[in-house]
């Protein structure tokens, strides 16, 4: 009987040992499938975060500056606030810097016809005949459709007036609209052709524009069917270099 017991104690302990390397090997399998399972569930909910977080910034933004910033400013000293920006900071046409509100497209734009009495350019903002474009990124034009995609309290938006074109082609040397001097081109890494003219350095960007939605019926046959420039002032501004030479 000891003899039966010390022959088959070898052969439990091995069956036993089988068993228990075939226990770890299922553990050690369970544990790669749980840590690719939690790998996957947080790369998703990582993707899901983040799309959220694209989602909710305008309007958190939009929240803080029209709610929580206002309320800091009564409750907190003024000079803490005074490199705050709010709402949106808008250069004319004639360098001139001044604020608008970040949801009111149609009527700060529209108050443009009035800053323009009796000063260069006033014809052409009677006739639509200007764009606003992405002060940050030169070309990019904006538009009421685009207004609220585009820009966001704090941002920086820049005008332009539309002029003709002085030469038949976006390849040749472009003319200065200021003292139709010929400016050489120069690279501005956007599909936008940066110009400096020679004659009285003005610095622009030259854009074909296809079509004006803001200009009416006589902004447009005071154009023709040429095709449309958009000339966008750099320094110096056009309201103290010649400005008044360009028929405005």
């Amino acid at each position: 009987m000891i003899d039966r017991l010390n022959r088959s104690l070898p052969q439990r302990l091995i069956s036993a040992s089988k068993d228990t390397t075939d226990a770890a090997s299922i553990l050690a399998e369970a544990l790669v499938d749980f840590k690719r399972s939690f790998s996957q569930l947080l790369r998703a909910v990582q993707a899901v975060v983040i799309e959220l977080i694209q989602m909710l910034t305008p309007f958190l933004m939009a929240c803080y500056y029209t709610m929580l910033l206002p309320l800091f400013r009564r409750r907190l000293p003024q000079h803490l606030f005074t490199s705050v920006e709010i709402g949106i900071t808008l250069e004319d046409a004639l360098g001139r810097i001044r604020r608008c509100s970040s949801y009111g497209h149609g009527s700060d734009i529209a108050s443009l016809q009035s800053l323009f009495h009796n000063l260069p350019g006033q014809t052409r903002v009677q006739h639509g005949l200007y764009l606003l474009h992405d002060a940050n990124q030169p070309g990019q034009i904006i538009n009421a459709a685009v207004w609220d995609q585009i820009l966001i309290p704090g941002g920086r938006i820049a005008m332009s007036m539309a002029v003709k074109s002085n030469s038949s082609t976006l390849n040749r040397t472009p003319v200065c609209p200021v003292c139709k001097t010929e400016a050489p081109v120069h690279s501005s890494g956007s599909s936008s052709l940066r110009a400096k003219c020679l004659g009285c350095n003005l610095e622009y960007f030259q854009n074909r524009i296809v079509d004006l939605q803001g200009a009416n019926q006589e902004g447009r046959e005071r154009l023709g069917h040429s095709l449309i420039e958009l000339w966008i002032r750099q320094k110096p501004h056009w309201y103290t270099r010649q400005s008044v030479k360009l028929r405005m």
